[in-house]
């Protein structure tokens, strides 16, 4: 129970502290979409991410793009809310090194996309309405080997996607 809490105040103050996608003048861009709309209970739930650089300049960014609740090792967390609007509990123990090794320079006005079965680590089968929202988050700078520049830090807040589970 107390993890919980302590999942769900990390997300509250993510969200108060960085604003959606681009705002507050961000160079890089991070949206989420579903394969569908509605599911069937079992079926899985495929999310595509997709990183844009909105700059006018090469961008560094981390493109392991390790999913897992917010108090590990990640990029990419997810807050699901389900039909109560209580949040779903991130059921996979993820074992991780904090840093990761995979950069990549992306270049003006190009993408990055990376998907994701949101049914590995999260139970959806209660019928009813969800929705979700991304987290985006980088701490790092590529290792000295790769020789890149520094790369993009900050936590990006992705777009929010409803779903349904019959």
């Amino acid at each position: 129970m107390k993890r919980f809490i302590l999942q769900t105040l990390v997300a509250v103050v993510m969200l108060l502290l960085v604003a959606p996608g681009k705002g507050r003048g961000q160079d890089l861009s991070f949206t989420i979409s579903l394969d569908k709309t509605a599911y069937t209970k079992g079926d899985q739930v495929k999310c595509t991410m997709m990183f844009k650089n909105t700059s006018k300049k090469d961008m560094v960014i981390n493109n392991r793009m390790l999913v897992n609740n917010p108090n590990g090792p990640h990029e990419i967390s997810f807050q699901i809310l389900d039909p109560g609007m209580k949040q779903v509990r991130f059921a996979s123990l993820i074992n991780a090194s904090a840093e990761s090794k995979k950069f990549l320079v992306l270049h003006p006005g190009k993408s990055e996309t990376k998907t994701y079965l949101l049914t590995e680590d999260f139970q959806l089968d209660t019928p009813g309405n969800y929705n979700i929202v991304g987290y985006y988050q980088n701490k790092y700078d590529a290792p000295v080997s790769l020789k890149m520049a520094p790369s993009w830090k900050g936590t990006l807040i992705s777009n929010k996607v409803n779903f349904t589970i019959r």
